[in-house]
């Protein structure tokens, strides 16, 4: 079975860790059947401190768990494909994951700071394509942004990115954003031209930024959500977010169900590949389709404070976008939220 079929989990904070934590952490990972974990390297082209990567690595092989790495991607994308590949020079990982998110994001049709945004991934993918690693190159993973509203795209030459042998691992951050649920991030990916045997998922089991829906969830929420989606694996941010009751025992649960589910009926072939501008009654039916699971799940006071907190910025972006005054202030009499 290849790295990415398996559940795994990142590292986001190496410095954070003692060799005792670690041991302790690993230990019980294992003993649930978690199969890898990536380790944040670099952060750009900035290097993490040498040792607290490979108390991971020396963690990964006392247990018998695949060892693997992570950067992130700025705005210096010649820079950071170099120590990209340094790291996977100095570590020899089993695996290697780039975050390329909002810096990697744009259109290019429109130049300025959006066509900036999309050559970046062209200077990356060239600087890696032209290194010299001296060894094979592991399973290599895109880790970006899980899903764009309606049916758009994600604006990023995706097929460069395959090329040059990256499966993607697309962050459904359901914890954070409506759109970033498992479901919906598998249709984005599959709309941007990946194959389904090309897509993984990053579940977001962190406690969500402020701004977003703020939320902390675990992979005993996640479980429902994954439907019947034929997922190829999953990986869940953060490491250092999971917990016993909640996270590590619902583990092999997900093991089970990521099984389970790769043997599921493939869903309809895609429509071609093509950017089309926001569907807004899709990103209203999205948000109503959150609240309905709220309610589903009993928690929905939690929601509506959590959206009186977060739907200013959205209701804004709908009304400039040409979405109906009435339509809008529907959905915040639903969500029990003050109008604006």
């Amino acid at each position: 079975m290849g790295i990415w079929q398996e559940v795994g989990a990142k590292v986001g904070n190496p410095p954070g860790w003692s060799d005792a934590t670690v041991d302790a952490w690993m230990a019980k990972f294992a003993s649930k059947g978690g199969g890898y974990v990536l380790v944040q390297s670099s952060n750009g082209p900035i290097s993490h401190i040498e040792y607290d990567v490979l108390r991971w690595k020396n963690a990964c092989a006392k247990y018998g768990r695949r060892f693997g790495i992570w950067n992130v991607t700025y705005t210096d994308p010649h820079a950071e494909a170099l120590q990209f590949v340094a790291d996977i020079v100095k570590y020899k990982p089993e695996g290697a994951s780039i975050n390329a998110e909002v810096y990697y994001h744009g259109d290019p049709n429109q130049g300025g700071d959006q066509l900036v945004r999309w050559n970046r991934n062209l200077q990356f993918l060239d600087a890696f394509a032209a290194a010299s690693f001296g060894k094979l190159l592991p399973p290599l993973s895109l880790n970006t942004l899980g899903a764009a509203s309606g049916q758009n795209v994600y604006w990023m030459p995706h097929d460069r990115w395959l090329a040059h042998g990256f499966d993607v691992h697309a962050q459904a951050y359901y914890n954070a954003w409506d759109d970033y649920r498992p479901d919906l991030c598998v249709a984005h990916w599959l709309r941007a031209g990946y194959p389904l045997d090309r897509i993984a998922l990053t579940l977001g089991t962190y406690q969500a930024e402020s701004g977003s829906k703020g939320l902390h969830y675990h992979v005993s929420d996640y479980l429902p959500l994954l439907g019947s989606l034929a997922i190829k694996g999953v990986n869940l941010f953060t490491a250092e977010a999971l917990e016993d009751d909640r996270d590590f025992d619902w583990i092999p649960n997900l093991i089970v169900k990521g099984h389970a589910l790769a043997l599921a009926p493939l869903p309809p072939p895609p429509p071609s590949f093509v950017d089309v501008h926001a569907n807004r009654r899709d990103e209203l039916k999205l948000m109503k389709e959150s609240i309905d699971y709220w309610r589903a799940t009993g928690k929905m006071e939690t929601a509506i404070a959590v959206y009186r907190q977060t739907l200013a910025w959205r209701v804004l972006n709908l009304l400039e976008s040409g979405t109906n005054v009435r339509a809008v202030a529907g959905l915040l009499d639903t969500l029990g939220a003050p109008r604006p």
